[in-house]
């Protein structure tokens, strides 16, 4: 099978720039500048489309072929595209790109990958570096824990990941919002930079989390 090329991408991705309202009001030595973003995010897309082309096991015959005959598939299409150019963080890419290949090779999981991928879409390095740090044990990874100690709070998470207070609880409530991760009680303290060792509110990884990180492990064992 071969592998599926760029026209596709570069098409679809070229073409939905025009969603931005640039048209003429913008001065000339401007135009440069908006080619290149338009090559970036043609770049972005492709690469992604390729994951989900690869992960699916079709080229771009098939790929055409496919949305001619299931035009539910489109809007998968365009939500991979849309955040090519909107997000680029290449794990939350190749998500979009897993859940779309899933799709692709099967239209009975349309729904749940459109679910999905809405649900993925706006995450960041921040949401994701905590999501996979709670995967493990507080104590494998923080000294004052005591031994066997699995709780996270978000004061542990700032102390371990060494990144703003600000960024942390922004990436722990977009997490929450998404259902990735849920809040599991509150074992006395506070639950900052101060009192990180503490308590506070404890949160855990929840199932839907869980498969996230799953399509995430295997699209980047495919793309190695």
């Amino acid at each position: 099978m071969n592998k599926p090329d760029d026209s596709f991408a570069v098409m679809a991705a070229t073409s939905a720039a025009g969603i931005v309202p640039w048209g003429g009001l913008v001065a000339p030595f401007v135009e440069p500048v908006l080619r290149a973003v338009q090559v970036e995010w043609a770049r972005i897309f492709s690469k992604s489309l390729k994951m989900a082309t690869k992960r699916a096991r079709m080229d771009l015959e098939d790929l055409k072929e496919v949305l001619d005959g299931n035009p539910r598939l489109m809007p998968l299409i365009v939500r991979l595209q849309y955040a090519a150019g909107m997000n680029g963080y290449d794990k939350t890419l190749m998500m979009l790109a897993g859940f779309l290949g899933d799709a692709l090779s099967d239209s009975s999981k349309i729904d749940e990958a459109a679910t999905m991928m809405a649900a993925v879409e706006n995450l960041g390095p921040a949401h994701v570096q905590v999501l996979e740090l709670m995967t493990k044990d507080a104590s494998d990874v923080d000294p004052t824990c005591a031994r066997g100690d699995v709780r996270w709070n978000t004061g542990r998470l700032t102390y371990v990941m060494n990144m703003r207070p600000e960024l942390v609880i922004l990436g722990v409530q977009g997490l929450l919002n998404a259902g990735f991760i849920s809040d599991t009680g509150f074992d006395g303290g506070g639950a900052n930079q101060e009192g990180m060792g503490v308590g506070g509110t404890t949160f855990a990884v929840t199932g839907l989390g869980a498969t996230v990180l799953h399509i995430l492990s295997e699209m980047s064992e495919a793309s190695a």
